[in-house]
């Protein structure tokens, strides 16, 4: 049983084994991912409109470009080739997620196979500028902030979403073709967009 909310979905056997509130019912567990759901995406709602809000009466912000010689247009991302894609593969950890629809020891077994399907799907999305609608989908688990909580104020709880391997996948496709021009205009600043960064190791 799940509740779908927009991208996100709650799942009854999720409440089960996190220590929510007990459900006596099927019907009780489903009434209780509702509002679950209702709760995070109203949560989420407010973060948004505040942070808009705050955008449309701050100050500009205004820092020193570097001086280059020539400009850093970003004019389209780079194709993703197959062997991008079978490197990518080889390196995911053989584990899947909930709402996986197939185990990620499938494309993992079958690289060469899966490769030139989702390099071709990543820069179908590239271009077109759309992220397939069945990839958005996602598990979203509520897990207690801190133990000794009240587990019946959902205010307590923070979502943990889970979304499919092949999205990912696509994810980390995109993010290997913008990073090098982010990286690169001079414009890009290590104390506020962290997630961009490569990794440390």
């Amino acid at each position: 049983m799940q509740i779908k909310s927009g991208m996100q979905t709650v799942k009854s056997s999720d409440l089960a084994i996190l220590k929510v509130p007990p459900c006596t019912s099927p019907q009780d567990a489903a009434e209780l991912c509702d509002e679950f759901s209702g709760f995070f995406t109203a949560k989420l709602k407010k973060i948004a409109d505040t942070v808009i809000s705050r955008l449309s009466t701050a100050s500009a912000y205004h820092r020193q470009p570097v001086l280059r010689h020539e400009p850093c247009p970003l004019e389209e991302l780079s194709e993703v080739t197959d062997d991008k894609v079978v490197r990518l593969i080889d390196s995911l950890p053989a584990k899947s997620c909930p709402v996986d629809f197939m185990p990620t020891t499938m494309p993992k077994s079958n690289v060469y196979i899966m490769a030139p399907l989702i390099s071709r799907l990543t820069n179908m999305s590239i271009r077109n500028g759309a992220f397939p609608s069945a990839l958005k989908q996602g598990r979203v688990t509520p897990l207690l902030k801190k133990p000794g909580l009240l587990q019946s104020d959902m205010a307590n709880y923070r979502p943990i979403m889970n979304l499919s391997t092949i999205s990912k996948i696509l994810e980390m496709l995109a993010l290997h073709r913008l990073r090098p021009h982010v990286m690169s205009t001079g414009n890009f600043s290590l104390h506020t967009e962290v997630d961009i960064r490569p990794k440390q190791h």
